[in-house]
Formats: C-alpha cells, structure tokens, sequence
C-alpha cells in the first residue's frame, strides 16, 4: 500500500472502514474500537434483516437495532444514527441502490454519528458510492468522503476505473477484497482489516520523479 498521505477522508472523530463485503473478523474489528455506551445500528439494504442482527449478536456486537430507510421517518433516521456508536451498511445489491437509499437523512445520520466517534462500517457495493468517483456503468459524482478515490469491490468489473486512471492523474482506485477491510481514522490513521487484501491503483500523478 503508498503512504497514507496520499488518502485525505472527512474530518470525524470516529473510524471510517470499506470493507469488501460482510465478514465476521472485519466486523469483530469494528466492535473492538467502539465506544462502550451507545448501540449498533444496522442498515439492511438487501433485507435478511433479524438474521443479519442475530449474526452480530453472535460476534458480540452492542445492543443492535434496525435502521430502515424506506419506512422510518427523517426524525427517527436522525436520532437511531446520530446516537450509535457503530453504524453499519450492508446488503445492497448494488452502488445505484445504495445511493438511493441512503440520500438524504439516512447519510446526515451516518455522518453525525461518525463526527460523534462512531465506527462507520460499508459494507459490500455500497462502499461505492463514499468516494470521490463511483465507478458504476460509466463514471458518477461520488460522496467524496474519501477525496479523490473510487472505492470498488475487488472482483468488480473495472473497465471504468481503468479510463478513470487513464484520464485523471491525481486519481487513486481502491479495491477491496471480500473479507478484507480499508479503515480510516483521525490524525492520518489508515489501517487494513481482516485478510488485508486491498489494492491501491494510483494515477500518474503520482509517480516519482
């Protein structure tokens, strides 16, 4: 992996971790750094929602809740992730889903919780859409949580990726590894979780002279 400093994220006081799918060691991970008050709220994107809860259970999560953005209104979506101290994303078929899904009061909840020391964990192809670039059909305006980058799951067609390095020197590509993690925290904190299986594509810009 390149130094650290070429990765700028959203200021927080929490930890913010893509990881390439559901995985129990990733998800251990994010439960040893959480603050000890505070609950897990888990948004299931893909439902399977009381058995996703039972498996976290299983891992030693906090007490956990659901999170549904279809039905709860943005005063609850605001207050069930503004209060938790890991919020979790995980299910989404697709970056087009997750990003429906979470516009609006769903990504001001996650965000609030993360400025309060929450554990942020995307999980699977929602990891797409928190970066500069989403790297879908053709190439999309990200959340830019992670400046500059296109985040995928390794496997991914990356066709899109590639002419985005092509064409954007200071372009970074991150793709991550089903059961593999890439997790960033304050004062320049990145860390790899899980198999660590992450590659860093970076554009020319970056080359040494």
């Amino acid at each position: 992996m390149p130094d650290a400093s070429v990765f700028h994220w959203l200021d927080g006081n929490g930890w913010l971790v893509f990881s390439g799918g559901a995985d129990d060691d990733v998800r251990a991970s994010a439960f040893n750094r959480a603050a000890a008050d505070g609950g897990l709220a888990v948004i299931a994107l893909g439902g399977g929602d009381e058995a996703i809860l039972a498996d976290l259970q299983d891992l030693g999560a906090p007490s956990s809740y659901l999170v549904d953005p279809t039905a709860d209104s943005d005063a609850v979506l605001l207050d069930k992730l503004g209060t938790a101290s890991i919020v979790v994303v995980t299910g989404a078929d697709t970056m087009r889903a997750a990003r429906a899904a979470l516009a609006g009061a769903p990504i001001e909840g996650i965000q609030i919780a993360y400025d309060q020391g929450a554990i942020v964990l995307i999980e699977g192809a929602a990891i797409g859409i928190f970066g500069g670039w989403s790297v879908e059909e053709t190439l999309r305006d990200g959340l830019d949580w992670l400046e500059g980058v296109a985040l995928m799951v390794q496997g991914s067609d990356d066709s899109v990726a590639r002419e985005l390095l092509l064409t954007t020197p200071n372009a970074i590509v991150v793709a991550v590894e089903p059961g593999s993690a890439i997790a960033f925290a304050a004062d320049g904190v990145v860390e790899t979780w899980g198999e660590r299986e992450v590659v860093v594509r970076l554009g020319s810009g970056f080359a040494s002279d």
